[in-house]
Formats: structure tokens, C-alpha cells, sequence
């Protein structure tokens, strides 16, 4: 019987950072940190701020959901490369980059 892989995953197409890691079809964390308080009194998600928000929190969000689920040894890397805003999806492919390179992990997007 071959290993489920375990899948660090990144979000952020709009206005949420998120991760996530499963193992096989159990998710074993899942962290959302919300941006809507940022974005309220422009009536609507503000494509520059999400932007640095999603830069500012994707370390502290990814390292959460990693000790979440134990700090298992990763076998892939997974990032959402759309439909969203090009601006946060940016970031979260540019940190998932960063991730696989410091670690030689494959990316599923």
C-alpha cells in the first residue's frame, strides 16, 4: 500500500490568508486568518492591501498550520493559481516558491 502524501496548501485569491495540510482526504490543520475588518470601511476588498496583508501574514499563517498538524515531514506543496485577484494570488505563489526552493518540495497548483 503506497503512503498518503502529506500537502501543504496556500491560500489567497482574495482577501483571507489561509493553509492548510492534508494527508491523503484528511485534513489534518486549517488556518484563516481574515482580512474583512481591513477592507470594511472601503466598502469592498482593496486589491493593495490585500496584498501586503497576504505578504505580512502568509509566515505566520503557514507556520500555524504546520504545528497544527504535528510538523509532518511534507511531501508536496499546493497553491491556488486562480480565479482571484492577480495581486494576492501573487503573493501566495510567490511564498509557495520560496517554500518549495528552501525545501525541494514539488508544487501542485
Amino acid at each position: 500500500m503506497s503512503k498518503e502524501p502529506i500537502i501543504l496548501s496556500i491560500e489567497t485569491s482574495l482577501d483571507d490568508t489561509c493553509a492548510a495540510v492534508t494527508r491523503g482526504t484528511s485534513v489534518l490543520s486549517n488556518v484563516v486568518s481574515s482580512q474583512t475588518s481591513y477592507h470594511a470601511s472601503w466598502g469592498g476588498t482593496v486589491p493593495d492591501i490585500a496584498k501586503r496583508l497576504h505578504h505580512e501574514w502568509l509566515p505566520r499563517v503557514v507556520d500555524r498550520a504546520l504545528s497544527q498538524a504535528g510538523s509532518p515531514k511534507l511531501d508536496a506543496l499546493a497553491v491556488t493559481i486562480g480565479p482571484g485577484l492577480a495581486p494576492s494570488l501573487e503573493q501566495g505563489i510567490a511564498y509557495c516558491k520560496l517554500l518549495a526552493t528552501k525545501y525541494q518540495l514539488p508544487i501542485l497548483a
